[in-house]
């Protein structure tokens, strides 16, 4: 094929929008794993607040604190996993598109692997993730120690 060849199916609208709509999914799910931890920190906040004010009915229960944690950090997770997926199948498209394979069964379809499994394991290998894992760890310990600190 020739190089004008190719660099149209760069430039075709199709194919402009497809990676676009990509690009907007992967933004999205980085935005949601901001809100993520933005959300955490601001119930660890309540939280310990709420034990500053009135530390009988906070004492000694730590699930008060860890829950919303590990509902963030598996929230988190949750929208790494999406975020790592999309990434992959924008890849995989532009290599595609290199290659100058035939992209008109790719162009608006978004192949998003299903499965409980799939998701699980694909969720387990987000939470090792540093900008998850570091995080949530990092929060818990502050949380436990300033409100074990007395």
């Amino acid at each position: 094929m020739s190089s004008q060849a190719d660099s149209g199916c760069w430039e075709s609208p199709a194919v402009q929008t497809h990676l676009n709509n990509l690009q907007r999914i992967i933004v999205q799910m980085s935005v949601n794993c901001a809100w993520c931890k933005k959300c955490s920190i601001i119930a660890s906040t309540i939280i310990f607040i709420g034990y500053r004010a009135s530390s009988s009915y906070y004492s000694a229960n730590i699930s008060i604190i860890s829950l919303p944690l590990i509902f963030f950090c598996m929230l988190d997770a949750y929208y790494l996993s999406f975020e790592r997926e999309f990434k992959t199948i924008y890849n995989s498209f532009i290599q595609n598109l290199a290659k100058d394979n035939q992209l008109n069964h790719q162009i608006f379809y978004i192949p998003v692997q299903e499965g409980f499994i799939f998701r699980l394991i694909s969720i387990s290998k987000s939470i090792l993730a540093p900008s998850v894992f570091l995080f949530y760890l990092v929060l818990a310990i502050l949380s436990f120690w300033l409100i074990h600190s007395g």
